[in-house]
């Protein structure tokens, strides 16, 4: 009789151990981690921020959680968040910096305390940050610059469409223009600061196509921008003469496009943001592990075109 009494025992407690040990693992604090990005209304940052949440959900030996602000291009909004991140005890920063230079003293602040700081996608000129996680900015422009030029077959006029304060706008700029030395019968006609309005790109491609009736090509650094000259060039019916091709990060518009075959969109440098932000979490597992990490890490690059766009688009919708 006193053994069932005993086996009966010794099931409750060893239950209880287990619901005990339950409980601790369900209940461990996670890890917060404040990622401070520059829009929320543009699919690369959108994109970008799923990678992060994503892979911070799926990581096993550490709990995370990532909390995610919008700063809206406003240097006083993200200085803002920040300083929630802090008072919330954040132990890593994420951030894409509204400005690169403007921000340093906060970083540099963040860091003092003990927080390891990650750049992604715009890089910061803080010497502080631990690394920067980014698409392969002057492969993207060399691709797109490549690509006009083969369309071309060495000779033409093109525009470029930009916003050039930010270092990933700018590095696109140079790949492009690096690969486009070698070929002197292309020439680059202007460069156009749109501000990463759609609105601007339509006004100041319509200036262009004033000035310049010969443009044969325009190159927009994102896709918001390029989307926007196309529709300039789309209003003055002069889709079958000006092509453009993008850097593209990925908007549903610029796949839609490319699948159907547009007229004016021949091609594009794919960014890949969903691996921007799930290669900013492994970093910043890494940093708190103690273990190091590269300055600089960088996100695939493809060219995209309506031939392979389908695929492409899969691919890419595959990998979030």
């Amino acid at each position: 009789m006193k053994r069932p009494v005993l086996n009966v025992l010794t099931a409750i407690l060893v239950s209880a151990i287990l619901l005990t040990g339950c409980a601790k693992k369900t209940g461990t604090k996670p890890i917060l981690i404040g990622a401070s990005l520059l829009t929320m209304q543009d699919d690369f940052y959108i994109t970008l921020a799923k990678g992060l949440t994503d892979a911070a959900a799926a990581h096993q030996e550490l709990p995370l959680k990532v909390l995610i602000r919008n700063s809206d291009f406003k240097l006083n909004r993200q200085l803002g968040d920040i300083d929630d991140f802090m008072q919330q005890g954040i132990s890593v920063l994420i951030v894409s910096p509204t400005g690169p230079s403007a921000i340093c003293p906060t970083l540099e602040e963040v860091t003092k305390k003990g927080i390891p700081v990650i750049t992604v996608d715009i890089k910061s000129t803080c010497p502080s940050v631990k690394t920067h996680v980014m698409s392969d900015d002057l492969l993207a422009g060399r691709v797109a610059g490549q690509f006009i030029a083969d369309q071309l077959n060495g000779e033409g006029s093109i525009a470029i469409v930009t916003h050039p304060i930010y270092s990933s706008g700018i590095n696109r700029v140079i790949g492009f223009r690096e690969v486009l030395q070698n070929y002197p019968n292309i020439h680059i006609l202007a460069e156009l600061n749109a501000e990463s309005s759609r609105e601007k790109a339509i006004a100041v491609m319509d200036d262009l196509m004033m000035a310049h009736p010969e443009v044969d090509y325009v190159m927009g650094i994102n896709d918001v921008m390029t989307l926007g000259a196309m529709a300039a060039v789309e209003g003055a019916g002069k889709s079958e003469q000006i092509k453009a091709v993008m850097i593209c990060g990925g908007q549903k518009e610029a796949f839609s496009r490319l699948k159907a075959g547009d007229p004016c969109l021949k091609g594009a440098a794919l960014l890949y943001p969903y691996q921007i932000g799930t290669q900013a979490i492994e970093a910043a597992v890494r940093i708190l592990q103690g273990k190091p990490v590269a300055p600089e890490i960088l996100a695939p690059v493809k060219l995209i075109t309506h031939e392979n766009a389908v695929e492409l688009e899969t691919e890419w919708y595959g990998k979030k």
